[in-house]
């Protein structure tokens, strides 16, 4: 130990800048592992915000309706009613809290295009609720039953679905072939019933009782089969939905009458260039400025309306004229 110390002591200029050194590089050792340390855990907190973030963003304002199912435009016959708008309507519990709608604006009672509203309502109090406006086209029963035979989806009353027309006429074939078969039944019954009845009377003697003659007529002639009737075309009936606005314009037609015009009449009168005073004629006003104010005078006049004469005279008035009145129309053309 002090050989150490003599060695120091006598080496001073060289071992006190290596110590130093050395001081300088253990302290920028520790320097670096420890800003090392917090680099990565600040990386690591930054990558859970982002994945915080990202997590969250799936429930933005935006994106709510990616939980909801239902929302759509609607096809709707005209005059249809209990129409449920939140049908089939399903949303993601866990993130929606209610879908609620607003049908206000829409009117089935009249054709045309109307905007319905959904409020979708999310769990989280801290996101916005998002409103969603669809389209509700009210048409008239052709026009729907036309939508229908195209494959186009067309609502009626009760939330049913417009049927197309070959369904509608296979139903009235199928309900006219129940009808045959019902018919064929009953007479087969009473073939049988009177077949019964010779059976009875032995076999030995015709039987000349009315049943049989009606037997032996069935027997012989062939039945007739019965052709399907055609389904029987609903009757049109008017709505009167339509409403029609007044059409009309204006003429103008030219009218007498009669108006009060002033008169005016040019007077003259002299004035004192000093008082002012006003005189109806020359003498006065002269005698005046020499004795009184000792000034000229001035000959003056103007136009005085002394009263009013009646002129007839002639003007334009504007007159409107209803071409046709406003009214209700139904689809098919009639009005009301």
């Amino acid at each position: 130990m002090e050989k150490i110390k003599e060695y120091i002591t006598k080496n001073k200029k060289i071992v006190i800048p290596v110590v130093i050194i050395i001081i300088l590089l253990l302290i920028g050792g520790i320097y670096f592992a420890v800003q090392s340390n917090s680099d990565h855990s600040d990386s690591k907190i930054e990558s859970t915000k982002q994945e915080a973030n990202k997590s969250k963003g799936k429930e933005t304002t935006k994106d709510l309706d990616t939980y909801v199912k239902g929302i759509k435009d609607w096809t709707i016959e005209v005059g249809a009613k209990n129409i449920n708008f939140l049908k089939d309507f399903t949303f993601d519990k866990k993130v929606i809290k209610d879908v609620t709608v607003d049908a206000s604006k829409v009117d089935l009672t009249k054709e045309g295009k109307y905007d319905l509203t959904y409020n979708i309502i999310p769990i989280d109090t801290t996101i916005d609720k998002k409103t969603v406006i669809k389209t509700v086209e009210v048409i008239s029963k052709e026009k729907a039953q036309k939508e229908a035979d195209k494959g186009n989806q067309v609502i009626t009353s009760g939330d049913e679905i417009k049927k197309k027309s070959k369904d509608n006429d296979a139903d009235s074939k199928k309900e006219v072939a129940s009808n045959k078969n019902n018919s064929n039944t009953s007479n087969s019954q009473n073939t049988n019933g009177n077949s019964h009845n010779n059976n009875n009377n032995g076999g030995s003697k015709p039987n000349t009782d009315n049943n049989s003659g009606n037997s032996s007529s069935n027997n012989s002639k062939p039945s007739e089969s019965t052709k399907p009737t055609e389904p029987v075309k609903p009757v049109h009936q008017h709505d009167f939905s339509i409403y029609v606005p007044e059409k009309s314009h204006t003429e103008y037609v030219t009218e007498t009458c009669e108006e009060q015009v002033p008169i005016y009449e040019y007077v003259e009168w002299f004035e004192c260039n000093y008082c002012h005073e006003h005189f109806d004629n020359a003498t006065d006003v002269a005698y005046h400025c020499l004795t009184v104010c000792g000034c000229n005078y001035t000959l003056k006049g103007d136009n005085i309306q002394t009263g009013y004469s009646t002129e007839t005279k002639t003007r334009q008035k504007a007159i409107k004229v209803v071409d046709d009145p406003a009214h209700y129309e139904c689809s098919c053309g009639a009005r009301k």
